[in-house]
């Protein structure tokens, strides 16, 4: 016996839980009675996640798509943890997930769901790491060319060649056009390569790139 009884997380699955009172008067003679507690958890879990991130594709390319393809999520870590608080035992579910498209465009999604054995309201809370495009490509064109042609055959013109194009999804073609009346030559030929990029096409409406060959 003695002034209080305390209870605790672990009471909750013990309940009802008998407890006896005494009463004692001053000459020692006392009285009980029983009564029976429930102890119950009331208390939500609560918490709070970590904010939303922006990185650019290629952050994302350098730093994380490898690990995530493996299925290794250790990598966002470097964006934060969820921290969450109850007054009892808590069940923690994450799970992640990202979408990105051909040009490296997307999301990383993280979610939190804490439970309670009481079957109290979970706490959910998400973060959303964008992955935003960046095109800093660059393109060099195969230079003006004289050339010998035997049997007809055209010279080798080269290919233009794309550098700094891990976010972007190129396309190339070339075009002739043959001028048979050129001074001190058989013929000319001019070779016109569109370049298309198109991850950003559509903002623009239009080829990025078009350059002119001679040979």
């Amino acid at each position: 016996f003695g002034p209080n009884v305390e209870f605790c997380c672990s009471d909750v699955a013990s309940s009802p839980i008998m407890v006896v009172f005494r009463v004692v008067d001053c000459f020692g003679n006392y009285n009980d009675c029983m009564v029976e507690v429930y102890v119950e958890d009331k208390l939500p879990p609560v918490g709070t996640c970590p904010p939303n991130a922006t990185i650019t594709c290629e952050d994302f390319l350098a730093n994380y798509a490898a690990a995530l393809d493996a299925g290794d999520d250790s990598v966002l870590d470097a964006f934060g943890d969820a921290s969450f608080f109850d007054n009892c035992d808590t069940d923690v579910d994450y799970s992640w997930d990202y979408s990105i498209n051909t040009c490296q465009v997307g999301t990383i999604t993280r979610s939190w769901t804490v439970n309670d054995p009481s079957g109290n309201t979970p706490f959910n809370c998400s973060q959303t790491i964008f992955v935003e495009h960046v095109s800093d490509w660059v393109v060099e064109f195969p230079a003006d060319i004289d050339a010998t042609c035997e049997d007809g055959e055209l010279p080798e013109f080269g290919e233009p060649e794309v550098f700094f194009d891990e976010c972007e999804l190129i396309g190339t073609a070339f075009e002739d056009i043959y001028y048979y009346i050129v001074p001190d030559a058989c013929y000319k030929v001019v070779r016109t390569w569109p370049v298309i990029n198109w991850c950003v096409f559509d903002d623009f409406g239009a080829n990025i790139y078009s350059e002119d060959g001679f040979a």
